[in-house]
């Protein structure tokens, strides 16, 4: 490509990333339409695939050599410190909406529950396990976060394999730590489906970039035995070849298991909505959601009330695209980290929706290790180090504060849910009623499930045979009969 035709590229890339960037500022500020914003976005990704594609054939460029940081157990240690300390709020907000349900199989060691559609043994295993043990809630909570700490460890390891510095490699890790819209995984019990899946196709990955053939296959079967997301790993691993070489028969085999494993899911819960062909209405709701939950993982209200956040994560994440105007860069990393998150996100397309409260946010878990390979990688490559660093250590902060912050909802919520077990079993005993039914519980409060799913386990009212019955309703912050 001629110096010209580089020019031309650097000042089109730059101009759509521009009008890009502040078409988002001013939709934080209330001045400019969502959907002039996501189109913008649209418009910039659009030309910087169709510009850049041209790139991904050929030969592959050759990576630097891995350098691996010294006592990888105290920098392990050090993650899940760091996990401890932003998710202690999370401790003691006990259990929520389907914790109730999944506990109460586990402690029955009902590890495959009969009517639930997902194939999630290891989990509810776990579970199981620790229920024996008489592990409290607050046992499960530190559960989750210590897993989430190791997953920052480990996206800090696969940095590292894939040729990151280990200065870069810690930003990817940390990033990840602090993402805000992980709270939802994190902080709700039954999140550990999704911790527990991200950390054995962390696993997998590493192994598999290691070429060590038996860690990664049982990585990844594990990792399939948490979530059924994790039928997306061996196509990651597939994008890496772009940065990385990789052991195809390796990856074969990893795209025959989970395969295999698909083809189970489906006879045992066939989900139509996978084969129906997606809008492009969807598709473009699909990639506003996920990356917009990315950037920034804050409820509506809350970037309503201080705008401000919302701007500081654009204007950060800009200086950091300042990278892809360089003129010699390459890019094969952005479509690989980019991809990932599509990627990680796919398997749920039909399920896939963040709300402006952050429900299924839990979504954004997998996907945001990609992300934050992305934006550690962008600032690797840039030439102003010192503003990329800076502009690093914003994203960490409103990030660790957005998770600090997220954690009161769910305090809220445990409120909510005191009170309505409480008046419960109160309203009920003051009836004389032992085999009651409830109407119109509270379903969730500023994104927090409340009791979606689980109010009579959360009562154990194991009973169904005899007994006084009746019908309560919640109105008003109180049950009464109907």
């Amino acid at each position: 490509m001629g110096e010209e035709q580089v020019r031309s590229k650097r000042l089109l890339l730059g101009a759509a990333l521009a009008y890009a960037l502040l078409s988002s500022v001013g939709y934080f500020l209330g001045m400019y339409p969502r959907h002039r914003t996501e189109t913008a976005w649209v418009i910039a990704g659009g030309l910087f695939v169709l510009l850049n594609i041209p790139t991904l054939f050929g030969r592959l460029i050759p990576s630097p050599p891995l350098v691996t940081a010294r006592r990888p157990a105290l920098v392990c240690g050090a993650f899940i410190a760091g996990g401890l300390a932003i998710y202690a709020f999370s401790l003691n907000v006990g259990q929520f909406s389907d914790d109730f349900v999944l506990l109460s199989h586990a402690q029955r060691w009902n590890i495959l529950p009969s009517g639930w559609e997902h194939v999630r043994p290891l989990p509810v295993a776990i579970w199981a396990t620790l229920t024996t043990l008489d592990v409290d809630a607050a046992g499960l909570h530190a559960l989750n976060i210590v897993l989430h700490g190791l997953n920052g460890f480990l996206l800090f390891r696969l940095a590292s394999a894939l040729g990151f510095t280990v200065e870069a490699s810690s930003w990817a890790g940390l990033l990840f730590l602090v993402f805000p819209g992980a709270v939802e995984t994190v902080t709700w019990i039954s999140g550990l489906q999704d911790v527990l899946m991200t950390t054995f196709v962390l696993v997998f990955l590493i192994a598999a970039l290691a070429d060590r053939w038996l860690y990664a296959i049982l990585a990844l079967a594990a990792a399939l035995l948490s979530k059924e997301t994790a039928v997306a790993a061996p196509l990651m691993l597939l994008l890496a070849t772009l940065i990385r070489r990789v052991n195809l028969r390796l990856a074969a085999a990893a795209f025959a298991l989970a395969a295999m494993f698909a083809v189970f899911r489906l006879a045992v819960s066939p989900d139509r909505e996978f084969f129906e062909i997606p809008s492009g209405y969807f598709l473009k709701e699909f990639g506003a959601r996920l990356f917009g939950g990315l950037v920034v993982g804050w409820t509506a209200a809350q970037l309503s009330t201080v705008p401000a956040i919302g701007v500081a994560s654009v204007v950060s994440l800009g200086t950091l695209l300042g990278a892809l105007l360089t003129r010699n860069i390459n890019v094969r990393p952005a479509f690989v980290f980019l991809g990932w998150a599509v990627v990680a996100a796919a398997p749920v397309y039909a399920y896939f929706y963040v709300t402006a409260d952050l429900q299924g946010s839990r979504y954004l878990y997998l996907p945001a290790a990609g992300w934050s390979l992305f934006v550690s990688w962008l600032a690797a490559v840039g030439s102003h180090r010192h503003l990329a660093r800076c502009a690093l250590a914003a994203l960490v902060l409103i990030g660790a504060a957005g998770t600090i912050t997220q954690q009161q909802r769910w305090q809220n919520a445990s409120l909510l849910r005191d009170q309505v077990l409480w008046n419960a079993r109160a309203t009920a005993l003051s009836l004389g009623c032992s085999n009651p039914s409830f109407e119109n519980v509270p379903d969730s409060l500023d994104g927090v499930y409340v009791f979606r799913n689980g109010l009579p386990e959360a009562l154990e009212l194991g009973y169904a045979d005899a007994g006084r019955t009746c019908v309560l309703r919640w109105d008003d912050g109180a049950f009464s009969p109907r």
